[in-house]
């Protein structure tokens, strides 16, 4: 491999590690509200927000496990994987409220 061409590789690695990876879905509760889930990811860090408050702040280490919070007076759960490829990676969270699925937040 070219001097070049690693220079280039460790510039985009550097640069992805300060990047804020976001994902947004609508969903309508069972009483009719519509709520806005989103979620980022910056430094290994995951924070789901429900209309804009946090609900879950986690290590992206616990993907895998179930991560928890609430909201109102709902309990909320998100299931998230990670997937690394050749020069990417993919990250994806299953929220459920109160054990109901919500939102698929996919991050790339």
């Amino acid at each position: 491999m070219s001097p070049a061409a690693i220079t280039l590789a460790l510039a985009a690695v550097s640069l992805s590690a300060c990047a804020v990876i976001s994902a947004r879905q609508p969903y309508r509760t069972a009483d009719g509200a519509e709520i806005l889930i989103t979620s980022t990811m910056r430094g290994g860090k995951l924070a789901i927000y429900i209309n804009g408050k946090p609900v879950i702040e986690d290590s992206i280490i616990n993907f895998g496990k179930p991560m928890k919070g609430t909201w109102s007076t709902s309990e909320v759960t998100a299931l998230c994987k990670h997937k690394s490829h050749w020069f990417s990676t993919e990250d994806e969270c299953d929220v459920f409220i109160d054990g109901k699925f919500a939102a698929n937040l996919y991050m790339r």
